[in-house]
């Protein structure tokens, strides 16, 4: 898939799309799976987490420093030949789906408990993905400016966090090495499902405007994320405290309902409002990719009929794991090995490039 010039990004373009790809809707419950195991921890375990982010953001610096009109797709064919090359990055694409169809999910059920609790999953379902699908079908750029807008928010609820912190209490967050560092680190690997996103830039680096600025850009975008998701839980905890966040679902909600602006009526609404917003770029930057690496794949397809058969499958899966239990199960079963997947997928064709090993294609 060919980049054309009025698709070629700025470096903050570039930093907002990551950070849009990895801060979504998980954040409201990040510390609820968190405290289980980090307990008054789990802040750290956000930290310790970074090493998922920084390691692929390493190897996306290092590709694409020998390869910087190349994607991670071109490479994988030029490396591992035409049949293997593509049946990788056949999975890579059923990874952005199955990663869509979780973030669908999860929009739905807070959209529906948080807004409007009178529609169906179907219409939430349908509507959020044909949004979705027209951001996709206007390009990158559209993903570029979308995010942006996003970010602002992003950082905007963020500051709003804080004022969570007059009515909690440090004893909530002590003592912090309690729990032990074995508990710390294994709370560490369950926040490498809110890090997932980072993977985007192995698309997208082609297409940057400064190739040399996106090694920066990375950094940026990990070092906001990580502070945005450390934040949320450690004010959640400060809050709360551990044993109430266990006893709730979305653990940030309840932070966010303590605070109380006098001009605003509804400030729960708003807010929540507001990160659904936040949450429905997440949504957008992985159905692109999605029809990014299927139009490549599919050379000879269409895109306007790859977004609306993604538009099909998304939309059916996405109802399939609504129910949160269900969501819960199939994200435990499926997402430890994309994990696995994405890791030895992009190490090996950084191998590959470092030892120059390419195959000829017959």
């Amino acid at each position: 898939m060919n980049l054309k010039e009025n698709n070629m990004l700025v470096d903050f373009e570039i930093t907002c799309i990551l950070i849009g790809s990895m801060i979504g809707l998980g954040i409201f419950n990040l510390p609820n799976i968190l405290v289980k195991e980090a307990y008054e921890s789990a802040w750290i375990s956000v930290i310790l987490g970074t090493i998922y982010p920084l390691y692929l953001g390493l190897l996306a610096m290092f590709i694409s420093n020998k390869h910087p009109k190349e994607n991670i797709l071109i490479l994988s064919r030029k490396y591992f030949g035409k049949i293997i090359g593509n049946l990788l990055n056949l999975i890579f694409l059923l990874h952005f789906v199955i990663y869509t169809s979780i973030v669908i999910a999860g929009f739905n059920n807070l959209y529906m408990v948080y807004i409007v609790s009178f529609l169906t999953p179907v219409k939430i379902v349908g509507i959020a993905t044909f949004i979705a699908a027209l951001t996709t079908y206007r390009g990158l750029k559209a993903i570029g400016r979308i995010n942006i807008i996003a970010f602002f928010l992003t950082i905007f609820c963020s500051f709003l966090m804080v004022g969570a912190v007059k009515k909690g209490s440090y004893l909530n967050i002590l003592p912090i090495f309690d729990t032990g560092l074995i508990n710390i680190f294994k709370a560490t690997k369950e926040t490498f499902y809110c890090y997932g996103g980072i993977e985007i830039i192995f698309l997208i680096y082609p297409s940057a405007k400064n190739p040399k600025g996106t090694k920066m850009a990375i950094f940026k975008s990990i070092f906001i994320t990580c502070a945005i998701y450390a934040l949320a839980t450690f004010i959640t905890i400060f809050y709360l405290s551990a044993d109430i966040v266990l006893k709730t679902n979305w653990s940030l909600a309840f932070t966010i309902e303590s605070i109380n602006i006098p001009i605003l009526n509804n400030f729960r609404f708003i807010v929540s409002l507001l990160w659904v917003g936040i949450g429905f770029k997440v949504i957008s930057n992985f159905y692109f990719s999605a029809t990014f690496i299927a139009k490549d794949l599919f050379v000879k397809v269409s895109r306007k009929h790859i977004i609306f058969v993604l538009y099909i499958i998304l939309t059916f899966i996405s109802l399939k794991i609504c129910e949160n239990t269900i969501r819960g199960k199939f994200i435990d079963m499926v997402y430890p090995k994309l994990v696995i997947f994405v890791v030895a997928y992009t190490s090996l064709i950084a191998l590959f490039v470092f030892f120059k090993k390419e195959v000829k294609n017959p």
